[in-house]
């Protein structure tokens, strides 16, 4: 098991001038594979949002992150998330 922070950033361009900040944190099942000095990580999990914002861009206006799975469904404060990772050991 894998708990770890994370951070979304969004910037809509050069024309708008304000960056928007999404703290999050990430529970993931991971499997290590060890080759000597090499490795591979390979983990399944979902990305939780601690924070929404409306962000209006071009007259559009989202509440973000929504998340659905389907058109219908609830929106949701998670992503599915993954993480493959190839390493060396030193």
């Amino acid at each position: 098991m894998m708990v770890k922070p994370s951070l979304i950033i969004l910037d809509l361009g050069a024309d708008h001038r304000e960056l928007f900040f999404f703290p999050a944190y990430e529970v993931h099942v991971a499997m290590l594979f060890s080759f000597g000095r090499y490795y591979g990580l390979a983990s399944i999990g979902f990305k939780h949002f601690l924070r929404k914002a409306r962000v209006t861009h071009e007259g559009q206006s989202v509440l973000y992150p929504e998340f659905r799975f389907t058109d219908s469904s609830k929106p949701r404060q998670w992503l599915p998330a993954t993480d493959l990772a190839i390493g060396v050991r030193f």
